[in-house]
Formats: structure tokens, C-alpha cells, sequence
């Protein structure tokens, strides 16, 4: 167990942490990848770098915990999915649990965090 401050999508980008999610490579990509790349995200300007994914991550899961918000929690069990899909510029799946203080229960419900 750890715990590192910010989201997923903040951990990705801190170059001493985001070992722990398997870390960030560039791939260089051929002239028709980068092409199919730059029509996917509707990008103005063609780029033959791309960021992947190093290697597997350390966690099977992640708990994001967001300040202030004391009875939300949002569950990543993908991680190596989570992390692909932002390297990707896309949504990634988590489950989001809230917790009623009054009664203690519990809500579950699936979510995507663009």
C-alpha cells in the first residue's frame, strides 16, 4: 500500500512517481500511424512521438481520494487500462463510491473520467 497526492492523471504526468503505473516511453511512429493518430484526435499538427505505456504497474488499483470531498472515493481496478487510455487522450473507466454520513451507506456506480 501507498499513497501519492493527486489523481491518476496527475501521477502519470510526475516524472519521479509515475513508475508506480508502469511508467512513460516515447514511440516513434511511422508516417501512416502518425497520420492515423492525427485524424483519431483531430489534431492540427502531425506528431511522430507518442507516449505509451513502459511496463506493467506496480498496483492492481488505485483509490483516488479528492480533498474535501470526505464520503467520494473513485476505484481504478484497470490500471494499466487507466493509464493507457490517458497516455491515449481518452476517458478511463473507474467505479465511483459514495458514502451517505447520515446512514453510512454505500452507492456504487460506474463512471468515466474524461
Amino acid at each position: 500500500m501507498a499513497s501519492a497526492h493527486g489523481d491518476l492523471r496527475k501521477l502519470v504526468k510526475n516524472g519521479k512517481l509515475r513508475g508506480l503505473v508502469g511508467g512513460v516511453e516515447q514511440q516513434m511512429l511511422g508516417d501512416a500511424a502518425a497520420r492515423e493518430e492525427q485524424k483519431r484526435h483531430g489534431d492540427a499538427v502531425m506528431s511522430k512521438v507518442k507516449a505509451t505505456r513502459a511496463g506493467p504497474p506496480i498496483f492492481d488499483l488505485i483509490v483516488e481520494l479528492r480533498r474535501g470531498a470526505l464520503h467520494e472515493w473513485r476505484i481504478v481496478s484497470d490500471v494499466a487500462g487507466a493509464v493507457d487510455a490517458i497516455l491515449d487522450r481518452q476517458a478511463y473507466a473507474c467505479q465511483r463510491r459514495t458514502r451517505d454520513p447520515a446512514t453510512g451507506a454505500v452507492f456504487l456506480a460506474a463512471d468515466h473520467l474524461a
